[in-house]
């Protein structure tokens, strides 16, 4: 029979309008079989030429099936792919070499994961040439190449060859044939090498920078993250066959084991880390639980390819791994709308390597036809999810890292604030300790010149008696006043409770209301709940907390006002104690204000036309606080301000 595609000769003038009339007659012709030429032959341009026929119990023979080819072999439109069956297939190609087409040719059996291709090759009376065999299980069989797929070296002679495949395998039926001729073979697949080679040096970068990450950040989404890419890496290390080429000869099976084994613990692992790393704890709490139980179920069927009988799980796994991406997508749509930039390139890349690793198991379950595109769709997925990754993971180490740099620098100008604040207490406090002590030597002097004067002057008048015991209060309060200023360097001392005694308050209120002189004893209005019997306090510095309440509301309150002191009895929490309660008739305080005034060197409005350090409330909190009491301003009924500190009757054990 005449080749259509034999090459014309060149002398000819007309062969422009015998190649078009050869192309129609061939066009208007039945189908015989793919030519060959000095190109690749992929599955699309063998699919012509391409039949096949399920042999259910596979035992049929070749030459049962040679007997039956004519009616038994079902011609295809598209690439074959069963899923996951156990019956045996024989796939049948039809090539036609002409004259000039090269001799030795590669058949090429994609994917690598089938376990047993044996090839009988038939000249055009069908008449057996050679049988070869190769598989994942066989480590390459009779193939003269070691390569990761089955692949078969053939001396076609010219005229019609039939290609018979005879093809039983555990993992997912798909066949994907490639005709190479020779001359081109070791370009075309070192070039495929060159791509492999290039995808998992980008996955090992990928996971050494996320452990990197891990390293410096201590943040479990890199872990996840790491080993995910790991884990990725490796499956695909297997799936496309490498790992048959590094597995000793003597265990052919461990490969089937590993793949099955390693698609559940990706699987696993990529629910792990999408739950950490798009926060479906936050986000989807119910999908948060789901791909936690799914990654239990997926780590458990990671061990069961071990157990003899069980190599049927991967397609339940993949079932339940495609039901969860299928959930996950209306909550990250949800999520879209309230996320930054960075969050949203993560919800892309999730949902782009969802939907190419769909596509890849829709089509290994065989429900969508297989193509070399959709058998890798979750490598691809897993490319595509790196770059964005990869972006996503570098912006958001940069900005943990520019905000750890903020907090460094905010912790130093802390430490820096706390140093000059300590130097310029100490300092405050120096200061202060100097004016007393200068102070304390005229007051001493004029108070034994008060006690010499009284002693010589035996025969005094009432009116110098009044004299002398003003000089006396006057000396009182100048001692009470240093004694209040230098008191913040006594509650700075730890062991200060070391004073504790009974005290009796309305004694203490009493003595505080005498040493504010005749004037201001007069304008004090004292009311003593008899139930409120002695409490175990420090007297000294309850005596400075009480003067300093009683001088400012005596000082706050216009001339000639009362000044009111409640002491009462009082339970608060449980605890017995009792209750002081201080109003005066002045402006008050503002409501705002009630706390602010308890800070340190804090001064109201109100006051600022008064002398005075913003000191002496600070104190007087203080002073409660380490006697286990409190002290606070409240809003009177009337006008004035209003004071109430409570003190325990006794003391918690230290």
């Amino acid at each position: 029979m005449h080749d259509p595609f034999q090459r014309p000769r060149p002398a000819s003038c007309l062969w422009p309008l015998v190649l078009m009339a050869l192309l129609l007659i061939q066009a208007l012709l039945p189908a015989r079989g793919a030519t060959l030429e000095d190109q690749v032959l992929d599955t699309p341009a063998l699919l012509s030429s391409s039949s096949v026929l399920k042999d259910v119990d596979g035992r049929w023979s070749l030459q049962q099936v040679l007997e039956q080819q004519g009616a038994s072999f079902q011609p295809i439109d598209r690439p074959f792919g069963a899923g996951y069956v156990r019956d045996v297939y024989w796939y049948r190609i039809v090539v036609s070499r002409g004259e000039w087409a090269a001799p030795t040719w590669y058949l090429q059996v994609d994917p690598a994961y089938l376990d047993d291709v044996t090839l009988h090759h038939l000249d055009a009376q069908a008449q057996l040439l050679s049988t070869h065999r190769a598989g994942d299980r066989l480590l390459g069989g009779s193939s003269a190449v070691n390569h990761r797929t089955s692949v078969f070296k053939l001396t076609l002679p010219a005229g019609d060859n039939t290609l018979l495949l005879r093809i039983s395998t555990r993992s997912t039926m798909a066949v994907l044939p490639k005709l190479i001729p020779e001359s081109r073979a070791d370009g075309l697949w070192q070039r495929e090498y060159f791509h492999f080679g290039m995808y998992y040096g980008a996955m090992l970068v990928v996971c050494i920078a996320g452990l990197t990450s891990l390293v410096f950040l201590r943040q479990p989404v890199y872990a996840a993250y790491s080993l995910y890419v790991a884990a990725t890496a490796f499956q695909w290390f297997a799936i496309n066959g490498f790992l048959h080429q590094v597995l000793p000869p003597q265990a052919p099976l461990l490969a089937d084991q590993l793949i099955a084994s390693l698609l559940s613990l990706n699987g696993a692992l990529a629910n792990l880390f999408y739950t950490v790393f798009l926060d479906f704890r936050r986000h989807a709490p119910w999908l948060h639980r789901i791909m936690l139980l799914s990654a239990g179920v997926m780590l458990v069927a990671a061990t069961l390819p071990f157990v003899p009988g069980q190599h049927s799980i991967t397609p339940v796994t993949m079932v339940l791994h495609l039901l969860v991406l299928v959930m996950s997508v209306r909550p990250l749509w949800r999520a879209w709308n309230g996320s930054r930039w960075n969050a949203r390139l993560g919800i892309i890349a999730f949902l782009l390597s969802a939907l190419l690793a769909g596509w890849n198991i829709l089509t290994v379950l065989g429900l969508l036809a297989p193509t070399r595109w959709s058998l890798i769709g979750g490598q691809l997925g897993t490319l595509f999810q790196l770059l964005l990754l990869v972006g996503v993971m570098y912006f958001e180490t940069f900005l943990a890292r520019r905000q750890l740099l903020q907090a460094e620098r905010a912790a130093a100008a802390a430490r820096a604030e706390i140093e000059t604040e300590r130097l310029a207490r100490a300092e405050q406090g120096h200061l202060i300790s100097m004016i007393a002590h200068e102070i304390r030597t005229p007051v001493a002097i004029i108070d034994a010149a008060v006690q010499s004067l009284e002693v010589l002057d035996e025969q005094a008048t009432p009116e110098r008696t009044r004299r002398y015991e003003r000089i006396v209060r006057a000396v009182q309060r100048m001692s009470s006043m240093l004694e209040l200023a230098l008191a913040q360097d006594r509650l700075e001392v730890a062991d200060w409770h070391k004073d504790l005694g009974e005290v009796s308050l309305e004694a203490l209120t009493h003595e505080v209301i005498q040493t504010l002189g005749a004037a201001s004893e007069a304008r004090v209005v004292l009311t003593v709940d008899p139930a409120c019997t002695p409490i175990q306090a420090d007297g000294r510095m309850l005596r400075f907390a009480l003067l300093n309440l009683i001088d400012n509301a005596l000082k706050y309150s216009p001339k000639g006002s009362s000044v009111s002191i409640d002491l009462l009895d009082s339970e608060q929490a449980g605890r017995p104690g009792c209750l002081w309660v201080i109003r005066d008739q002045g402006r008050g305080i503002a409501e705002s204000d009630h706390e602010r005034i308890f800070q340190k060197y804090f001064r109201a409005a109100e006051t600022s036309e008064s002398p005075g350090l913003g000191l002496g409330l600070y104190l007087v909190r203080h002073i409660l606080k380490r006697h286990d009491g409190w002290v606070r301003a409240v809003a009177p009924a009337g006008r004035g301000a209003c004071f109430e500190c409570w003190l325990p009757r006794r003391q918690r054990e230290s």
